[in-house]
């Protein structure tokens, strides 16, 4: 099946705007929404735009986040479903009886050389997608990505949707990743939240770290005497 590659670059602003079923980050989160090095990225899936998804308000300080859709010739507009809130909305939809269809979203990082990657990504659609995985990219790697848990995996909306969220990791932090989502056919989604930051130890941590490592060599030392 021939495929198009469609890409929607996002603009960039400095204002983190309040968004319906966006429920922010969990308490189990290790920063917060506007942290120093955090990102925010949010895709809006609501209204025919030159027949691309509409991109929001973001806050990447690194660069643009894009979002890239590998998108078969059945993948379109639905213009009126019932939406997660109740009224009617427009949502992209993988319009097939079988098969998948896969989104990539590229997020620019802090180049700076960091221990960790922390990633929570929220998405409102009508089906579960069948895998999530970042893939880090640029100098440091290899990269190792792993989890981390939000508490509640998902939150049931109106009319059969979910948002449903994961708690995502990648070590060292690279200088950008590519999260690779795929959706089982018949898919709509109503919008995509991603929050992130790189995360390095404090020096007083560094410090006692040290510290302690010094003392568990020194007993050590001192029982083999």
């Amino acid at each position: 099946m021939k495929k198009l590659m469609l890409i929607v670059i996002m603009t960039f602003f400095l204002g983190v705007p309040a968004l319906a079923n966006d429920y922010g980050l969990p308490e189990s989160a290790p920063w917060d929404r506007g942290d120093a090095d955090s990102t925010y990225q949010h895709w809006q899936f609501s209204s025919v735009t030159s027949n691309a998804p509409e991109s929001d308000p973001n806050a990447n300080p690194y660069g643009e986040p894009t979002f890239e859709f590998e998108v078969p010739t059945n993948w379109g507009w639905n213009p009126a479903m019932p939406g997660p809130d109740g009224p009617n909305v427009t949502a992209w939809t993988l319009q097939t009886e079988s098969g998948t269809g896969t989104i990539i979203l590229h997020v620019p990082n802090n180049p700076e050389t960091n221990l960790i990657k922390y990633i929570y990504l929220q998405m409102t659609s009508t089906k579960a997608p069948s895998s999530v995985t970042p893939v880090g990219g640029g100098g440091g790697g290899p990269y190792t990505g792993g989890t981390w848990s939000t508490g509640v995996p998902s939150w049931q909306e109106q009319n059969g949707w979910y948002t449903y969220n994961w708690g995502l990791t990648i070590e060292p932090n690279p200088e950008f990743e590519d999260i690779v989502i795929t959706v089982p056919w018949g898919t709509s989604i109503d919008q995509i939240v991603v929050d992130s930051i790189c995360i390095t130890p404090e020096p007083v941590t560094m410090g006692l770290l040290a510290i302690g490592g010094l003392t568990l060599l020194t007993r050590n030392r001192r029982r083999r005497t």
